[in-house]
């Protein structure tokens, strides 16, 4: 009896051993399924989360992109959170791979992708410039009709919401130490790199007095002319343009009359008339900047007019003083052309401080953190 009673407690050891090993098996089964949806649960979520930021990034604006070949998005941060909150509750899912929308805490940032910032818009711009967008416009380009006056704007809030700011109505300032007699004008005009292609990008999309971009109508005649002299209006923009093509020539034809010496006799006898002797130095180099600023004056006149001097024409001055102008103010002014364009012909609300060029997203979900940064 008692060998049977130690049996009895030996199966019934073995069965609560086999027990506790069901229950632990079971027990990791159950882990193993809990980890395995959070696993899921995650991978899904992270996938939708970008899905949704290439989503929201879709919604460009399709006149910056058809007349500039920019990609930028209008926006603020509530309504692209707004936008990812959609997203994501539509894409919910089922089952393991699912997740609760309602929990996702989101976070957005837009200050870092401005298209006021001139370090993103000028790649922008570069990109446009390198992957075809030139070529698709140039071939449309026309003459300019002829406009005496042109246009301007007198509207101060238009004026001072600029993205130019505080440079509107300034020009530059022409470093003629660097104009020397002898000079090839050419060699002032960039072969390569960015500055070649910026100036490119705006000799193809803007206009000039010369020719009009083919795809649209600007507010401005003279927009070259405006990025180059920064000027509210088209007359003055073109007067301005016209005043830096007589500097940059001066010098060039001071050096052209005192080599020629038959012009150079005529100026030695005008200034020992003119002093009641002997003709100074000083006083022959008063009459050679007089003729050589008039000569410059025709050739300003020669240039806009459609035809050359010394090789080149209008439109390689322009090139020449677009790679003379600084960075920011040449960026600044594509960006107000752009607004005042499409303030006249888009909406009137437009503006460039409004659009962006991407976003950074963080979310919080169940403990875990996700963060992306969507951009063009």
């Amino acid at each position: 009896m008692v060998g049977c009673g130690v049996g009895n407690n030996k199966k019934g050891s073995i069965a609560v051993f086999f027990c506790m090993i069901i229950v632990a098996m079971m027990s990791s089964v159950v882990l193993i399924v809990q980890i395995a949806d959070r696993r899921c649960s995650e991978s899904y979520l992270d996938g939708i989360l970008n899905l949704s930021g290439r989503s929201v990034l879709s919604e460009f604006d399709i006149m910056l992109k058809d007349d500039y070949g920019i990609f930028a998005f209008r926006a603020t941060e509530e309504s692209v959170e707004d936008k990812l909150k959609f997203y994501l509750k539509e894409n919910e899912g089922e089952g393991l791979v699912s997740y609760d929308a309602a929990n996702i805490n989101l976070g957005i940032d837009l200050d870092e992708h401005s298209m006021l910032n001139i370090d993103l818009f000028e790649d922008e711009i570069i990109a446009a410039a390198k992957y075809g967008f030139i070529e698709s416009i140039i071939s449309k380009r026309g003459a300019a009709p002829l406009l005496e006056e042109g246009r301007a704007i007198k509207n101060e809030s238009i004026i001072s919401s600029l993205p130019s700011e505080g440079l509107v109505g300034s020009g530059f300032n022409l470093n003629l130490s660097a104009i020397k007699g002898d000079i090839d004008l050419k060699s002032l005009i960039p072969s390569t790199g960015n500055i070649l292609l910026t100036s490119n990008y705006i000799m193809s999309t803007f206009g000039n007095r010369l020719e009009v971009p083919g795809l649209r109508e600007g507010f401005f005649n003279n927009e070259v002319e405006y990025i180059i002299s920064g000027q509210v209006s088209d007359k003055a923009n073109g007067e301005k343009v016209k005043q830096y093509i007589v500097e940059i020539r001066t010098p060039i034809n001071i050096a052209k009359i005192y080599a020629d010496p038959e012009r150079m006799a005529k100026a030695t006898a005008i200034a020992a008339a003119a002093t009641g002797g002997t003709a100074t130095a000083a006083a022959i180099f008063v009459v050679v900047l007089g003729w050589a600023i008039s000569d410059s004056q025709r050739d300003a006149n020669t240039l806009v007019a459609g035809e050359e001097v010394d090789g080149l024409d209008y439109g390689n001055y322009l090139m020449i003083f677009l790679s003379i102008l600084d960075r920011k103010t040449k960026l600044t002014r594509i960006m107000d052309l752009i607004q005042i364009n499409l303030k006249a012909s888009y909406y009137e609300g437009f503006l460039i401080s409004e659009h962006y060029f991407g976003f950074d997203v963080s979310a919080r979900y169940r403990g875990k953190s996700y963060s992306y940064e969507q951009e063009y």
